[in-house]
């Protein structure tokens, strides 16, 4: 519909500010270790990035008034990120996003019409590819011509008695995939083995801080239908890919 240009999801999450902790943001009254192993990312203070999204263009307007250049702002600075230390005493500074998107993801994700949000490695910066709409286009507001926010053509209304067209296959596979190598989701016949998965991760300690260190260590694997990992050890994988 015409009106989904007005409207723009982000993701993934980023960090609102560092873990209280001896070596980040010590607390005074009592010993207090707020990011642990077994808890993982769930530890984190993370905030939605739609707050990244207005922070910029609210910069655009600061520069350019009403003939605001959209992309004229696509870089936050200056973001809280986390340095883990792993089992061999070496230090990983962890992304500031909840997950670490690679171009390939932040390419299949702004096809689908979301804005995927794009942390540097090691440094406290993250980065936007554009500021797109759902309907897979700029978006639109205050600052759009008329000329521009005005879609080419209405959509046709459907015919009285015909039939939804069927999702396209890949479509649906490459979103689950997504879905899975972006968050550590399952997909959902697997819904039904979520519980015990959970189980046996918080019972390992580790659970997804090692998936998120993995990440961080290993080039990106080719993703494959199905494939699960939580939520620490995806991020550390991500890390360490290209």
């Amino acid at each position: 519909m015409p009106e989904a240009a007005y409207a723009g999801l982000t993701l993934p999450r980023f960090m609102l500010r560092f873990p209280y902790g001896k070596k980040t943001e010590p607390i005074d009254s009592f010993a207090f270790e707020e990011f642990a192993p077994h808890v993982g990312l769930r530890a984190m203070l993370w905030g939605n990035s739609a707050i990244l999204v207005a922070l910029l263009l609210g910069t655009s307007f600061t520069k350019g008034g009403a003939k605001m250049n959209t992309r004229s702002a696509l870089s936050v600075d200056d973001l809280p990120f986390y340095y883990y230390t792993d089992k061999d005493g070496d230090q990983i500074a962890l992304p500031c996003t909840e997950r670490l998107v690679s171009m390939r993801t932040a390419s299949l994700l702004t096809d689908m019409g979301f804005m995927p949000v794009l942390a540097i490695k090691g440094s406290p910066e993250v980065r936007f590819v554009g500021f797109h709409s759902l309907a897979g286009r700029d978006l639109v507001g205050w600052w759009t011509p008329a000329a521009a926010a005005a879609p080419a053509e209405e959509m046709a209304p459907a015919e009285e008695g015909s039939e939804e067209m069927p999702a396209d296959s890949e479509a649906e596979r490459v979103s689950e995939d997504t879905a899975v190598e972006t968050y550590g989701e399952a997909p959902v016949e697997e819904t039904a083995e979520a519980p015990a998965a959970e189980e046996a991760s918080a019972e390992s300690g580790t659970g997804d801080l090692d998936s998120l260190l993995a990440s961080m260590s290993t080039p990106e694997p080719p993703a494959q239908e199905g494939e699960t990992a939580s939520d620490l050890d995806k991020m550390l994988g991500d890390l360490g890919s290209s």
